[in-house]
């Protein structure tokens, strides 16, 4: 049977990579054991553009220098517009995984990009009617976001 144990107060990183537990020191009699949990040696990397995730985005429709060109898209096409369905989801997974990263890296260079504000603006129910109109989401920049299910859902919030 193993020893009682005790959770310890999460460890501290030390400069030269390694852990740091603290405890106290107890009588032998204390047959509990102080239990550290060491965090993961496994770096997960992950990759923030701002702009990027609920944000339609296309080629600057003009491009004041060759910096701004991009040189995977005509100007004013669009780069990324995030799928709207399960289907449209599955299908755009297929599309980029078609697509090598220096293909990618050339469609999402920074310099050659805009919000791109003439995606669906329509917000609707569950039900399929439309919260808001078309004219009157467009007006408020709906267009230029990901409707459904992330920057849609809290539009449709907001508007409720």
């Amino acid at each position: 049977m193993a020893d009682p144990t005790r959770p310890l107060p999460p460890m501290l990183p030390l400069p030269d990579g390694g852990w740091s537990a603290r405890t106290v020191l107890t009588p032998t009699a204390v047959k509990v054991r102080g239990l550290a949990l060491m965090p993961s040696n496994s770096v997960i990397p992950v990759i923030v553009v701002p702009g990027i995730m609920g944000s339609n985005l296309r080629a600057k429709r003009q491009p004041r220098s060759r910096k701004e060109r991009n040189l995977g898209a005509e100007p004013g096409e669009p780069v990324w517009r995030p799928p709207n369905t399960m289907v449209g989801g599955l299908w755009d997974a297929l599309t980029w995984d078609g697509c090598t990263p220096k293909q990618r890296q050339k469609l999402f260079d920074p310099d050659t990009l805009e919000v791109d504000e003439d995606g669906p603006p329509h917000i609707p129910h569950r039900d399929g009617r439309l919260h808001v109109h078309p004219t009157l989401a467009r007006e408020r920049g709906w267009g230029s976001c990901m409707p459904i299910p992330t920057a849609g859902s809290y539009a449709r919030w907001r508007q409720a």
